[in-house]
This record gives structure tokens, sequence and C-alpha cells, in this order.
């Protein structure tokens, strides 16, 4: 895995969610429980963008829920 410097941890605060572009690609990162997770910025099954949609706390990780369809996408851990 390729890890990519997207922003500073700083930058996210609790349960917010912001969008950053690095590389051509935009990600989704949130911070849970003071742990930052990261993910793509658009539902991989829809093209919708997730910003819109809840995070939710699955105990090992975050999940966001998109706001179209109600999918849960899986984020990881950003170190």
């Amino acid at each position: 895995m390729t890890l990519l410097r997207v922003a500073r941890q700083a930058e996210v605060g609790e349960g917010q969610k912001v969008i950053k572009e690095a590389h051509g690609r935009k990600f989704l990162l949130v911070r849970v429980h003071g742990t930052v997770y990261c993910t793509d910025a658009h539902c991989f099954h829809m093209g919708t963008s997730l910003a819109g949609g809840d995070i939710e706390d699955s105990g090992s990780h975050a999940c966001i829920v998109c706001p179209a369809h109600r999918y849960r996408v899986s984020s990881s851990k950003a170190d």
C-alpha cells in the first residue's frame, strides 16, 4: 500500500468531515474518538459525494454512510 500525505491531522476536528485533493484524487477525512480515518470522497458504487453522509463508529473503524443509497463505506486509519 502506498501512503500519501493529504492533510495534517490537526486540520480534522472531532466529528468533522474534510475533503482534500492529492495526486488527482479527492479524499474524505473524518475524526472519530480522536482517530483520523480516510477514504475516497465519492462512493465507489454510484459516485455520490460522501461529504453529506453520516459518520458511524463501528468500534474498530469509522464508516461513512452514503447519502444516496445508505451504503456503508469503510475507512482506513490515517497515520
